[in-house]
Formats: C-alpha cells, sequence, structure tokens
C-alpha cells in the first residue's frame, strides 16, 4: 500500500493540518469545495493519521453508484485494491482484509440494528452531509448519541455546500477546515424562461437550443445538462439527436439506468460528450472533462403533506446551494461556461439550502426504528433540524392506525415483527398480515414489488409495441395482480432453469426493466430470508385466494380507502378526491370501492397501484378506526329490546 497525493487537489495542500486536527478531536467538520478532492483523499489521510488500526474507515455516500466509483478510484491510488471495497444494497464486496469500507448512508443505518455501538469501525466518514437526507439526518443523530459512549471512534463530516457552523454547534463547537476548490474562472449567463406556464417542456426546448449554441463555439471540452427527470432526459436526448453528427456522444444518467451505461461517462473517448442528467451528477461522482454546465435549475423534489397524508413528487426549483454546486461540475479542469435556463433574479430569490427530508417526509418508519432501538422521543432526538410536530404526530397516527403502537407509544407483537423488517411501515403490515392468511409468497412478491420502481418501460417511438406487449400481464380487477403477472412471466416457469440471459430476452420482448426486475428478484430475496428469521414456516406453493391477498393489502394501505364519485374520480378519507391513475388496468372501468398503493400529486392527485376490495373488510380490519352509525331504531317485541340497522 502507497500513500501518495495528487498535487493538483486542494485538499492535498492541507493534508498536514488536516491530519493534526483528526487526530485530536473527536469530530471533525471539513467544507471542501466541488473538486477539492475531500472524497478520495480524505480516507487516505485517516489512514495517514493512523485511524485503521483502530477499527475500518467507514466511509458514506447518499449514493450507489458513488459509493462504487469512489471506492474503486481509491483502491487503484493506494495500489491495493483489496484493502478497499464497497458495500451497497444487495452487493457486499468487503472482506476481513478492507481496511477502507464505502457504502451508502442507508447501509450504515441498517448495520446500527445489529450492531448498535457500531463496534467495528475505528472512523466515520459522511459525506456529502448538505443532502440532508432523512438517512443522514437520522444517522447524524444516531452518532451525535453514540459519541459519548465510543470515545474511540472519529467522526468527519464532509461536504461542498454545508452550513458549516449549523454543524459544528450540533456537534459541541468540533473544528471547521475549509478546503477550496479546484475551480478554474467560470463564466455564468443567465437566460429568461422562454416558455409559458402552458408550455411544461419549454426548458427541454431551451436546453436543446443552449447545448446548440455552445457546440458552436471555438473551446472543446464536454457538456453536462441537467433535467429534473429521466422523461425530461429521454426528451432531450431524442431533440438533440438530429442535431449532431457521430463526432458528439450523447449519454444519458439518472440513478436506475444500469451501471454498465452509467460507467460510459467515466470513459475516455475521442468523441465529444453531452451528458443529459438528473441531480445524481450534482454532487458524490465528479464526471472529468467537462467545461460547459447547462442548468435548468430544476429537479422533483418529493414533499409529504401530513395534512392530507399525501406525497408530491413535482418539478421545483432547487436551492442556491444546488445551483452553485451544479455551476461548480464545469470549472475542473479549465476554463468553464455555465448557461442557466433562469434570471438572476430568479437565482437570487432561492432559498439558501434545500429543506432537510426530515422536515417534508413521512416519518414513521423512523419512528418505529426509534420505539424498536429505545432511542427516545423523536421531538428530542438530537436531529440537526427537528422535524415538525405536525409529522411526528402523522406518524405515531400511522403507526397506531397499523396496529404496530399500543398506547404510551409501546409496541406490540405486530410492531414488533414489523420492526424487524426494514421497509416502509405499510408495507411490513402487509406481510404480517399475508402469514396470518396464508397469503405469505404473494405478498413477499408484492411487498419487494412496492418497494422499487415500476419494471415496466415505454422507450421513446415504442410506446405502441411497449403497450401491446404489456396488456398481457394487465388484470382487470388488480393492479397488484397486474405486478404478480410480471413476476410470473420472468421468475415462475419451474421448467426454465433462471441465468441473466433468459431474464434479459424476456425483458426485451416484454418491455420490462432488466435492472428493476433484478432488483425486484434482490429485494424479493432479502426479504424472504428476514421473514425465514422471524417466522419459521416456509411459503406455501398453493395460490392464494384474490380475498386473502388483497385484504393483507388492505391492512397496510387502509388510510387508501377509496369510493367511486363518477367513473374514473373517487372519494377517499379525509373527502380528498382522487382520480384514477390513466395507467392502472382499471381506468374507465374502476369498481365501487378500490385500494390505492399511494396518493401521488403531480398535475392532479393520483390514485396508482389500484385494486376491487368488499367493503366488509374493512370494519374488521380498520376496528376501533372505523366509525359506525345506527339507523331507523325499533323495538322488537319478541327479544324485548331496541334494535337498530
Amino acid at each position: 500500500m502507497q500513500l501518495s497525493y495528487p498535487d493538483s487537489l486542494p485538499v492535498c495542500q492541507l493534508r498536514e493540518e488536516i491530519i493534526e486536527v483528526i487526530k485530536h478531536h473527536q469530530v471533525v467538520i471539513i467544507p471542501g469545495e466541488t473538486g477539492s478532492g475531500k472524497t478520495t483523499q480524505l480516507p487516505k489521510m485517516c489512514l495517514e493519521a493512523g485511524l485503521g488500526a483502530a477499527g475500518t474507515i467507514g466511509c458514506t455516500q447518499p449514493r450507489r453508484i458513488a459509493a462504487i466509483a469512489v471506492s474503486d478510484r481509491v483502491g487503484e491510488e493506494l495500489q491495493a485494491p483489496d484493502l478497499v471495497a464497497y458495500k451497497i444494497r444487495f452487493h457486499d464486496k468487503t472482506s476481513d482484509n478492507t481496511i477502507i469500507k464505502f457504502m451508502t448512508d442507508g447501509v450504515l443505518l441498517a448495520e446500527t440494528r445489529q450492531d448498535s455501538l457500531l463496534a467495528q469501525y475505528g472512523t466515520i466518514i459522511v459525506d456529502e452531509a448538505h443532502e440532508r437526507s432523512l438517512n443522514i439526518d437520522f444517522l447524524l443523530g444516531y452518532l451525535k448519541n453514540l459519541l459519548p459512549r465510543r470515545p474511540d471512534l472519529k467522526l468527519i463530516i464532509s461536504s461542498a455546500t454545508i452550513d458549516a457552523e449549523k454543524f459544528s454547534r450540533h456537534f459541541d463547537d468540533a473544528p471547521i477546515l475549509s478546503v477550496s476548490g479546484r475551480s478554474y474562472p467560470i463564466r455564468t449567463m443567465h437566460q429568461e424562461p422562454a416558455g409559458s406556464d402552458e408550455n411544461e417542456d419549454s426548458y427541454v426546448e431551451q436546453a436543446v437550443a443552449a447545448v446548440t449554441g455552445l457546440a458552436n463555439l471555438p473551446e472543446g471540452g464536454d457538456m453536462l445538462v441537467f433535467m429534473p427527470t429521466e422523461r425530461d432526459i429521454n426528451d432531450t436526448l431524442d431533440s438533440l439527436r438530429p442535431l449532431f453528427d457521430q463526432s458528439h456522444l450523447l449519454l444519458p444518467l439518472y440513478g436506475r439506468l444500469p451501471a454498465p451505461e452509467q460507467r460510459k461517462i467515466f470513459r475516455p473517448s475521442h468523441q465529444r460528450k453531452i451528458i443529459v442528467a438528473t441531480n445524481v451528477a450534482e454532487t458524490s461522482i465528479t464526471v472529468p472533462g467537462i467545461r460547459f454546465v447547462v442548468d435548468t435549475g430544476l429537479a422533483r423534489i418529493s414533499r409529504y403533506n401530513p395534512r392530507t397524508g399525501t406525497t408530491s413528487l413535482q418539478v421545483s426549483r432547487i436551492a442556491k446551494a444546488s445551483c452553485d454546486q451544479r455551476r461548480g461540475r464545469c470549472g475542473r479542469t479549465g476554463p468553464g461556461v455555465c448557461v442557466r435556463l433562469y434570471s438572476e433574479e430568479d437565482y437570487l430569490s432561492r432559498d439558501e439550502f434545500t429543506l432537510p427530508e426530515i422536515q417534508r417526509a413521512n416519518l414513521a418508519e423512523v419512528i418505529l426504528q426509534m420505539v424498536h432501538l429505545k432511542l427516545g422521543d423523536p421531538a428530542k432526538f438530537p436531529f440537526i433540524d427537528p422535524p415538525p410536530s405536525t409529522i411526528i404526530r402523522e406518524g405515531y397516527r400511522t403507526l397506531r392506525e397499523l396496529g404496530a403502537l399500543a398506547d404510551e407509544h409501546h409496541l406490540t407483537a405486530r410492531g414488533r415483527l414489523m420492526a424487524k423488517l426494514p421497509l416502509d411501515p405499510r408495507i411490513s403490515r402487509i406481510l404480517v398480515e399475508g402469514l396470518s392468511l396464508n397469503a405469505r409468497r404473494e405478498t413477499t412478491i408484492l411487498a419487494a414489488a412496492l418497494s422499487i420502481g415500476d419494471p415496466r418501460i415505454r422507450p421513446p417511438e415504442k410506446e405502441f409495441k411497449a403497450d401491446e406487449a404489456h396488456r398481457q400481464f394487465v388484470d382487470k380487477q388488480s393492479d397488484f395482480l397486474t405486478l404478480l403477472n410480471i413476476w410470473n412471466h420472468c421468475f415462475n416457469n419451474p421448467e426454465e432453469h433462471f441465468s441473466k440471459s433468459r431474464l434479459s430476452r424476456l425483458c426485451k420482448t416484454a418491455f420490462l426493466s432488466w435492472q428493476r426486475m433484478r432488483e425486484w428478484m434482490d429485494v424479493h430475496e432479502q426479504i424472504d430470508r428476514l421473514l425465514r428469521v422471524t417466522q419459521k414456516e416456509s411459503a406455501t406453493a398453493e395460490s392464494a385466494s384474490y380475498e386473502a391477498v388483497h385484504k393483507s393489502l388492505t391492512s397496510g394501505f387502509l388510510r387508501n380507502i377509496c369510493q367511486k364519485k363518477e367513473k374514473n374520480t373517487y372519494l377517499a378519507s379525509g373527502n380528498k378526491e382522487v382520480i384514477l391513475f390513466p395507467g392502472s388496468g382499471l381506468y374507465n372501468k374502476g369498481p365501487q370501492w378500490a385500494i390505492a398503493a399511494e396518493f401521488i400529486e403531480t398535475t392532479q392527485l393520483f390514485a396508482r397501484t389500484v385494486a376491487a376490495v368488499d367493503p366488509s373488510w374493512l370494519e374488521q380490519l380498520g376496528g376501533d378506526l372505523c366509525k359506525r352509525s345506527w339507523s331507523e331504531p325499533h323495538w322488537e317485541k319478541k327479544q324485548g329490546k331496541v334494535l337498530a340497522l
């Protein structure tokens, strides 16, 4: 193993100072601008400080692609790939020799369930802390409580754009070491939006025009275009393809893109790259050679409304810090140009930082784990930014509705079983009910399906063929059974041995995402393994009845019961009006009563993944949640008492 540092990285100029500070302080805050080299070099500095001897150096990343890419890079730089490894969901490349371990923050959180002291680690580096995801904030709160019990544990919090003073105060005035970025001059140009509210795709057209203009400049270099959604990426690439010849390489980049496709952005090419990406390219990974950035200033941001119990996934303006992150991507290897498809006034009016997810998410799963791990009152837990009391109350209410909590916030027997399953509590409730109704096989498959994205794809210009291929799976009573049909098509033929090539062929002809089908299979195996640990009996080979499967589903989605009002319009709890999602197999022929897996607000409030249910199930499953009324009271002479309907 060789410890050497690239002179060109600014963080390396502070190597001696950083090593001294982390030797003498338990917590260190290191804000490092984009391009400073902090992600790859800090683990090496920890090694030089002798921290590797005290236990594994664990480094968290918000995204899987970053954990893999950075692990590979650090292993190469140390010339000791066997000492550096990564662990992400379903893929653990670590061994007894691993000294530096890269992982997602979700993986480290999951490890706290089996090892509350995180005893294997001597150092933990939480990178990209500015993302403030639910996992990151929960992890930082957990570590805040853990540090007094583990005085030997070192914690380094690193990020490109971070409110360093706030983090320092939270960790008892921890020292701050700021690292400047390696950046060349960047020319920023603002463009007034060209479209109107009626023209939703105006930013796509504007981006295409900007890319075309930049391509005509004499300077060379690759381009990075930021789009809010996967659909926008495809639309942008479709518009760009006729405009560029073979001298340009057009590449998409988004979270669920297969790993081999993602790696194309890192490979050297004699062609000029034009990469169209979501905010996955904003931080964590460095795309080499970028000299031009085109920024829409938009991202799809999830927000939970505790008043209505709905989640919106709307395209929204990003914060200033994120705008600056995107801009910084083009000044790494030479002078850059950033074209912002919004005015300077628009930029100046934005929030400084993105609202932390913990202040805009459903906290039911966090609260369930906190009760299970006896971490105390969520309102008193050391979150950097405490969640609003309304969201905490809503989380408790959800868990009581699911039967996971009794009075005084104690776990019920059902709740203890649900807490052992690292899933959304509604999904774990479905699994628990499925066990009691002999529908384990079906509910395990569906629980895995509901934990990933829809595996069906509709490639541009092949929408009609895709719809034809998907029609074979449709069940007109239940979108959940449609998902089961997809599973059975790919995995339930005992006469054919499963293989990667066979699955690839099936996915291609049926217009299914190979990556998501593999992920579905992996999640299913994980859930099945967890159930085998907690429950001794195995799934039966016999198919469960419609009633057993859908009673199980209803137990988890009680709040998503809806009654037909007219055609595709339904009334849900809280008098919400919802529309059946047009992609549902029940669209235009919906039942009188239905459940939905989720209510999502985009252009309207849609009920997605729906099924017909029998309203008589609700009284049994709802228990005390059901409101009862009586009518037509009358004296029954024979029984000698008053009866009512």
